[in-house]
């Protein structure tokens, strides 16, 4: 049996982040994540990834992709070559920024009966 591509790869691991969220990705879905503009590409994708049998399909079902035992291995097996890098969060980045503004407008602390007033610059 053929090898799975990094792009057949990333397929079905977007078809696995998709249905994190309790149902299997439409094509649309699909698409948009993949940056892909066709439907016929995503077919062919699954139509791959079905031979190779990493994936299975019911026909003439809309969210009807669901991923096969091998297609597990292969996605357990990727991630542990990969490294994880977290989505961009843009609301624990504000509160990062909140925790520096809350620095930079005053920074007291007394050592040994000393008082030090140094205020933190951060650019932004």
């Amino acid at each position: 049996m053929k090898q799975i591509t990094n792009r057949q790869r990333e397929v079905l691991n977007e078809i696995y982040n998709l249905t994190q969220r309790g149902l299997p990705p439409t094509f649309a879905e699909l698409r948009k994540k993949l940056g892909i503009s066709s439907n016929q590409t995503i077919k062919d994708f699954i139509i791959a990834l079905s031979v190779k049998g990493y994936v299975k399909q019911e026909s003439r079902k809309a969210r009807a992709i669901m991923i096969s035992e091998k297609g597990f291995e292969e996605i357990n097996d990727s991630n542990k070559e990969t490294k994880f890098i977290p989505d961009f969060n843009p609301i624990a980045s504000q509160s990062l920024g909140k925790s520096f503004q809350d620095l930079n407008n005053s920074s007291s602390f007394s050592e040994n009966t000393h008082e030090y007033n140094n205020p933190l610059k951060f650019n932004y």
